[in-house]
């Protein structure tokens, strides 16, 4: 799948060159390419690189105590430091690397599973290239959304490559489950798809062989998460109790968090603009609507298929799913399994309509380079209804990337240093405060300048949440022989 002929390279070659372009026109003259995030997750690379120091503990570098995609992104961004010098672009810069990677990766699995190069050709450059305003965006924003996007893409592609591969071993589904272990610290919410993997598992392959394939990732996806546990086990399982929702978790199906995330969320997650008088929400709502008009299509091929061919006989059962019924399969386990969390999937409270917030929606942008895939696929059918909703949704999303340069703009932060040591004390400050054990001893480990952030972060947690969960926090430390109390009655 990684052989490259003359074509394929010249088509490679214009997408990443046309990519690139449409990136660097969007970081130099938009408003909506700056996000204050960022000089949170640059600070370790820049402190290794210019401080020649950690002023902090490493692992107080990272953004949330569940995940070390800000860690992972953070460390990524020492070469770009290296070359570009301590620039917000060398920021941008490591970011679109990964996106740049993500799309090459899409752009390969989709030429193998197709017949019709020019139409995935066409297609690629159009979706992922213009896409919709939001993915635009969290394509240049270094952070998990970019790491999630990378590391989901890279998993289906391997996944999709050793099942197909008739001498892929107990070893192949190991490394596989490598694989999604560590993009599950870099993101918790690849979970899903390590989900999705295991259930196609038992619809392609034998009961035995998948119970064994099962077995083999999950060890694999231990071993992959080793940072998860070092960090747990140096943190006393921060991950589990020093988090702001580490005493409110609760996992129920809630019907109205699906509906609300089926049929409002994700075409709000497209954060279209208004474009002369023409809502955004018409924009977002008309995308949704022909996506899901591709998803029935694809969804009555398939049913067509297997009531002609059956599923009689082994062989036929191993190669019987394809990739964009995987892909729908991806799609439906991530919106039922969200409906049981209680993680909220942006910002809450907040919705993209006519906004670019890059709070809004945060997680399921990741599944917009699905919905490019699965239109993209479709085209392999070749007919005239299928090109005019591929052409309609690619019209869409370039008057949608059109609209973010409706007024004159020239983005000068780019060669401005960007980094906040404070900004991490404070992020430790609010989630530490929840495990008095933990918040003592981190406090005593940082200097003077930085315990100011930290214990701002800590009061800004400690006013936010219930009385009742202060009390649980203040018996837990008074049974830990901790002078809880008077640490609070000093912030």
């Amino acid at each position: 799948m990684f052989a490259v002929n003359k074509r394929e390279y010249f088509c490679i070659s214009i997408i990443i060159v046309i990519f690139i372009l449409s990136r660097l026109l969007f970081l130099f003259f938009t408003p909506y390419a700056y996000y204050g995030e960022e000089a949170k997750i640059g600070t370790i690379g820049h402190d290794i690189v210019f401080e020649k120091q950690l002023k902090l503990p490493f692992w107080g570098y990272l953004d949330s105590p569940h995940a070390g995609g800000s860690l992972f992104s953070g460390l990524a961004t020492i070469p770009f430091y290296f070359i570009f010098g301590d620039r917000y672009l060398a920021l941008k810069l490591t970011a679109l690397t990964f996106s740049l990677l993500s799309l090459i990766l899409w752009y390969k699995l989709l030429l193998s599973e197709t017949k019709a190069p020019k139409e995935v050709f066409i297609l690629s450059l159009i979706f992922f290239t213009f896409a919709t305003p939001h993915y635009v965006q969290k394509s240049v924003v270094i952070g998990g959304s970019v790491g999630l996007m990378f590391f989901n893409i890279l998993t289906i592609f391997y996944f999709w490559k050793i099942r197909k591969d008739i001498s892929a071993n107990n070893r192949s589904y190991f490394l596989l489950g490598c694989l999604c272990g560590f993009a599950f610290w870099v993101n918790f919410m690849s979970f899903y798809l390590f989900l999705t993997i295991i259930l196609t598992l038992f619809l392609i392959k034998k009961f035995r062989t998948a119970i064994t394939h099962t077995l083999y990732l999950i060890i694999g996806l231990v071993l992959g998460a080793l940072p998860l546990w070092i960090y747990n086990i140096q943190y006393q399982w921060a991950s589990l109790t020093a988090d702001a929702r580490g005493y409110d978790m609760h996992f129920y199906f809630d019907i109205s968090k699906l509906k609300h995330l089926v049929f409002i969320d994700l075409p709000a997650s497209f954060h279209f603009l208004d474009i002369n008088g023409l809502k955004a929400q018409y924009l977002g709502f008309t995308v949704y609507g022909l996506f899901v008009i591709v998803v029935l299509i694809h969804l009555g091929k398939n049913l067509m298929y297997y009531l002609r061919k059956g599923e009689n006989s082994y062989s036929q059962k191993r190669i019987g799913m394809n990739l964009e019924f995987f892909l729908i399969l991806y799609i439906f386990v991530f919106f039922l399994i969200t409906s049981f969390t209680p993680f909220p999937i942006g910002g809450i409270g907040t919705l993209g309509w006519n906004s670019m917030n890059v709070h809004a929606e945060y997680y399921i942008v990741s599944l917009q380079l699905t919905i490019f895939a699965l239109i993209i696929l479709l085209n392999k059918c070749k007919k005239k209804i299928v090109l005019l909703i591929s052409m309609m949704i690619g019209v869409i999303y370039i008057l949608g990337y059109g609209s973010l340069f409706q007024n004159p703009y020239y983005n000068n932060t780019l060669f401005e240093p960007m980094y906040s040591t404070g900004t991490h004390s404070y992020e430790c400050g609010f989630n530490f405060v929840f495990n008095p054990k933990l918040f003592l001893r981190y406090k005593q480990r940082i200097s003077n300048e930085e315990q100011r952030e930290y214990i701002r972060g800590a009061k800004d947690t400690w006013m936010a949440i219930s009385q009742e969960t202060r009390k649980r926090i203040l018996e837990k430390a008074e049974s830990l022989g901790l002078d809880y109390v008077d640490v609070y009655l000093r912030l």
